[in-house]
């Protein structure tokens, strides 16, 4: 994969930034690479899938994800302390998403949301930053933060974070009670 290293590991350091929860979820799990490595870390992770295939590319790694889509999560309220959310799509801005989060996150629940990033160092870099640049285009955090994506019922900031790759960005949002 072009970005693999890159990808993966800002992936895995959503997980680091949640604190210390016992129950994670993985909102478009895609091949349940973060749910393998949640369970690894001893940490009870469901991951939810919209597309069939990227459920059965999971079951390689022994990862059961459900079916569903972050506007109607198949679980009950209170489910899960903590919400991972890597490279959405449009689905992120849908107010019926941060319903359903609300809805399955215990009372002082966190998400965090992998929003994109850059990629100025290592192999390849000036040909995955053009790649990007084309796929994506800038991350707009001031129309994020401006657009209260996350609804009344989340406290919401933009964080910037630098690893070995470059400038990475997230949206941090704690459930307000």
């Amino acid at each position: 994969m072009l970005f693999g290293a890159a990808w993966h590991g800002r992936r895995v350091a959503l997980i680091e930034d949640l604190g210390d929860p016992r129950r994670i979820l993985d909102v478009g799990a895609g091949e349940a690479r973060l749910v393998a490595d949640a369970e690894r870390r001893m940490l009870v992770a469901t991951g939810v899938e919209p597309s069939a295939a990227m459920r059965r590319a999971g079951l390689v790694r022994s990862a059961s994800l459900l079916a569903g889509s972050a506007m109607d999560l198949p679980l009950p309220s209170g489910a899960c302390e903590a919400c991972v959310i890597s490279y959405p799509g449009r689905w992120i801005f849908n107010p019926q998403t941060w319903l359903e989060l609300g809805r399955v996150l215990e009372p002082d629940g966190r998400v965090v949301v992998l929003l994109g990033g850059t990629y100025e160092r290592g192999p390849g870099a000036a040909v995955r930053r053009r790649l990007l640049r084309l796929a994506y285009g800038p991350v707009d955090t001031a129309a994020i933060v401006k657009s209260d994506v996350c609804g009344p019922r989340f406290r919401a900031e933009i964080i910037r974070r630098q690893d070995c790759w470059g400038e990475y960005v997230l949206l941090r949002a704690e459930r307000a009670g």
